[in-house]
């Protein structure tokens, strides 16, 4: 059960080990200090048929984005890394996860998720979350929590096509 954390590396403040220490399986850590490295990781996990059944994408966001220093990810990064993905990153049944702010607010952060799960979990069911709030580094585990706002999760089929929308 391989699991892959990828987290902002030009984030000096962030525990970068602590927040994933309790996944299972063999763990790959991967820091990206901006979107061409997070870009080149992921084409470089692909490259060699790497499968995950959890990912954990550890870094700041907004509505509908995230970001690697001063690059941002958005729905259309990933729509354009689609085409380029041969294969899909996540296992089927797998799990990726997005800590940072916001990224799941308003119909941006739906549309965030829905690509981000076409492109990880390409040809395979996947679902993907996000938070709709800010999140706070726990000092004591490393996780980040969301005090308030709410948790969005989108199940996809192996065909792209969304399952289910789920808000809590």
């Amino acid at each position: 059960m391989p699991s892959l954390h990828i987290f902002n590396d030009a984030d000096t403040t962030a525990d970068r080990h602590s927040s994933t220490r309790d996944m299972p399986g063999p763990l790959t850590r991967i820091g990206c200090a901006d979107v061409v490295a997070f870009g080149r990781a992921l084409r470089s996990l692909w490259s060699v048929g790497s499968r995950f059944d959890r990912i954990a994408i550890d870094t700041h966001g907004g509505a509908g984005k995230i970001s690697f220093g001063k690059d941002t990810v958005t729905t259309d990064w990933w729509k354009h890394a689609q085409t380029n993905a041969e294969t899909a990153l996540g296992t089927n049944g797998g799990h990726l996860l997005f800590s940072g702010c916001n990224v799941a607010e308003t119909d941006a952060g739906w549309r965030f998720l829905t690509e981000a799960g076409r492109c990880i979990f390409k040809g395979v069911a996947g679902r993907v979350t996000g938070w709709t709030s800010i999140g706070f580094a726990n000092p004591i585990s490393g996780h980040t929590l969301h005090l308030w706002g709410n948790v969005r999760t989108v199940f996809l089929a192996a065909d792209g096509n969304v399952v289910e929308y789920f808000e809590k």
